[in-house]
């Protein structure tokens, strides 16, 4: 079960799906990423493909939209280019932590906005989502994303 470590953040709210949302201001070091290890990096494209689960059912929930991103990816499906594997979103189990990880945003692109944009598949460029795991807690992971392009 993945902990949530609330005090490292710079803010904190609830999203929709009950999950702390959290934001950290671009211009100032913060001690979350200090307390953590980077795992991995990738460039995620959200497109119609990755709306519809693998047997065609309608997705709900930017977390399910973000794991059925790298099912296409990892199953050879992504159609864009642009797109990059990561070393840690490779099976079931793993992709299953997108339901609990942590979400960090930068400040001025708060995630609820986002969220929305990634669920109605309307972002704007590409997602920059990079994998942290805590030193002080390790197996407890988060993601930042970050719109680019």
């Amino acid at each position: 079960m993945i902990t949530l470590i609330i005090s490292l953040f710079a803010m904190s709210s609830i999203a929709n799906d009950g999950s702390v949302a959290s934001c950290v201001s671009y211009d100032e070091p913060h001690h979350l990423y200090h307390r953590s290890n980077e795992v991995t990096d990738y460039i995620a494209a959200i497109d119609s493909g990755d709306l519809v689960s693998s047997d065609g059912a309608s997705l709900s929930g930017f977390r399910n939209i973000l794991r059925q991103d790298r099912v296409n990816v990892h199953n050879g499906h992504s159609t864009d280019s642009i797109e990059t594997p990561d070393s840690f979103f490779t099976t079931p189990e793993r992709r299953a932590l997108f339901e609990s990880m942590n979400v960090v945003t930068w400040c001025y692109e708060p995630l609820e906005g986002l969220a929305g944009r990634i669920e109605s598949g309307t972002v704007a460029g590409y997602l920059e989502v990079t994998v942290f795991e805590s030193t002080v807690h390790p197996g407890n992971y988060f993601i930042h994303i970050a719109t680019v392009g």
